[in-house]
């Protein structure tokens, strides 16, 4: 059987920002994981001794530290274990692992403040908000006077004769509607509802990316939508996250949506965050970029003024609604 050299699809971006470099390395058979890195087994010159987890899989023990699972490992794999058990003890991780109840409750604080679980008396369960996705008709009338507004602002940045991309989204949606005056206005979207607004709109050439379509938030998504956007270039993309955290970036529930924003930033020359109040300090499933990546943060007054700030003083323009 030839292995799959595929990196390990962490469950969230955060894991993958925090174990990325220690196990980029790390092959996986189909379904089994069955080697370790290069470099340890190097190490140790001999096949690497491996555990099996209550959901079957194999993890494998570092025998330079004591034969412990690499902390990168155990990271990955509470996670996978609350996914599947919704709880776990911190007595259970201790016998999983061979280590001390010390190191497990070490563990668990810093993936809390990862904001990937939540500390129990004696363990720890799954921050169930990584994986709340609410569909599209639910976001719609939720913060729907900021919504409005923050488009509103948007739409003051796009001019006639631009080319701009829209992702799917409830703001975005507003950005839309806001625009249909334009003249000779290419728009480039992923987001079916977003081209049905715009199709009759007579100054606005819209270009729909292809993909598989998500019915949650009408976004197209996957390899095709990928693949449309190759060669293709925008002065600005408007793009609505679900959370936005200073330091663990712009983050959205579903991974497909993440790659498909993803396609879309790097096909533009300017990035434009549309995001509420309610979307700061929030993380949830995947990563679609860092902080470092906005050029410019759209909000409603409400938002944190102290992170405000400190995207200012990151070089980021700042702008409020009213």
């Amino acid at each position: 059987m030839k292995p799959n050299k595929t990196l390990c699809n962490y469950y969230n971006s955060k894991i993958n920002k925090l174990t990325i470099q220690k196990i980029k390395k790390l092959y996986f058979y189909k379904g089994i994981k069955e080697k370790t890195t290069n470099k340890l087994y190097k190490r140790n010159k001999t096949k690497p001794n491996k555990i099996t987890l209550k959901g079957g899989d194999i993890i494998f023990k570092d025998e330079s530290s004591g034969g412990k699972v690499p902390s990168a490992i155990r990271y990955k794999e509470i996670i996978d274990l609350l996914r599947r058990e919704k709880t776990v003890s911190v007595t259970t991780l201790s016998s999983i692992f061979k280590v001390s109840e010390v190191t497990i409750r070490k563990d668990l604080e810093k993936l809390e403040n990862d904001g990937l679980l939540i500390r129990s008396h004696g363990g720890a369960v799954l921050n169930e908000k990584l994986e709340t996705e609410p569909s599209f008709g639910e976001k719609e009338d939720i913060y729907i006077e900021e919504k409005v507004s923050i488009a509103a602002e948007a739409a003051k940045l796009i001019t006639d004769n631009m080319t701009i991309a829209l992702n799917a989204g409830t703001t975005t949606t507003h950005i839309a509607r806001k625009i249909r005056d334009r003249k000779n206005l290419n728009v480039v979207t992923n987001a079916i509802n977003i081209a049905w607004d715009l199709m009759s709109a007579p100054g606005v050439n819209v270009f729909l990316t292809g993909g598989n379509l998500r019915s949650k938030s009408y976004a197209l998504v996957g390899k095709m939508e990928q693949q449309s956007l190759h060669g293709i270039f925008v002065d600005m993309a408007f793009i609505g996250v679900n959370g936005v955290d200073l330091k663990q970036g712009l983050t959205t529930p579903n991974i497909d949506e993440a790659l498909a924003n993803q396609s879309i930033i790097e096909a533009a020359n300017k990035l434009v965050i549309v995001a509420d109040h309610s979307k700061f300090n929030c993380v949830t499933f995947s990563l679609i970029t860092t902080i470092d990546k906005i050029d410019v943060l759209i909000t409603d007054p409400k938002a944190p003024e102290d992170q405000l700030q400190t995207l200012q003083n990151m070089g980021k323009t700042i702008i409020t609604s009213n």
